[in-house]
């Protein structure tokens, strides 16, 4: 890999368990509960992408701009992929899911086109709308204390760890914030050395999800799971063709359970 790095973060000094090494405010966060409606019955991830290219948009007169500034300025988006790229993908279920998505969020972009463009406002490119959705989709949380989806100035930095993480979330409030204002902070699970990038976990997921919502796939991901077959047919003509016995009963007009009986029996 010669001299590539990753974006993330790494402990400048030796951290001991139970740490607390980051603590956001909520009011700190962006939030999709507090996020105008991109247009009518848009998504949740519609309206935060929405609000973060706005906010983009005013420079350093957001009162976001700090956050703003360390998120990447292009991604590593499947929503970016050319028609001729999909099927470099090779695994059909994720290459399913990456139509559907950039479906999805295509027909979100057009939809918020639209409205900007009766209210007279500039409009957005696609690889704008396209950034702005991955930033939202990648590092947004579920936040129980507010029951909606936030993005999280610095904890969003952290990169997937899987069993590897070495810290969590929980809930509290740093010495230096306004009383009783509740935070989310970040503490170390287990010991962390000076120079060891600091990990939290994404949850248990499919390297297709990762790589359709999160950009990236796991060399060796413990939680993988792959579709070997789409349905019952696809099932059966993998056997007639493995099983050759099996091709006169076919023929003989024998139904699928019957002949899934007797491939399992003859495997």
């Amino acid at each position: 890999m010669g001299d590539v790095t990753v974006r993330g973060l790494v402990a400048v000094q030796d951290l001991p368990p139970s740490t607390p090494i980051l603590s956001v405010p909520v009011s700190s966060t962006l939030r999709d509960d507090r996020a105008a409606e991109a247009y009518p019955g848009a998504p949740w991830n519609a309206n935060l992408a929405a609000q973060l290219l706005q906010e983009r948009e005013k420079g350093s007169a957001s009162a976001f701009a700090p956050y703003i500034a360390t998120l990447p300025e292009s991604c590593c988006s499947p929503l970016l992929l050319q028609e001729h790229q999909l099927p470099e993908v090779q695994y059909s279920p994720a290459m399913d899911a990456i139509a559907a998505y950039r479906q999805s969020v295509r027909a979100a972009y057009d939809s918020w086109c639209a409205v900007r463009a009766a209210a007279g406002q500039q409009q957005f490119s696609w690889q704008e709308w396209a950034w702005a959705v991955h930033m939202v989709q990648s590092r947004s949380i579920r936040l129980a204390i507010t029951g909606c989806k936030v993005m999280i100035p610095g904890i969003d930095l952290l990169n997937h760890g899987g069993s590897a993480a070495n810290g969590q979330l929980v809930l509290g409030k740093a010495s230096w914030q306004l009383e009783g204002e509740p935070a989310v902070c970040f503490v170390t699970s287990s010991h962390i050395a000076a120079g060891q990038q600091v990990l939290w976990s994404y949850g248990t997921r499919g390297n297709d999800d990762y790589f359709v919502y999160h950009g990236f796939a796991l060399p060796n991901n413990p939680d993988e799971d792959v579709v070997l077959f789409e349905d019952v047919q696809q099932l059966l003509a993998w056997a007639l063709q493995r099983l050759p016995q099996l091709q006169p009963l076919a023929a003989a007009g024998w139904d699928q359970q019957q002949l899934a009986a007797v491939a399992g029996e003859r495997r």
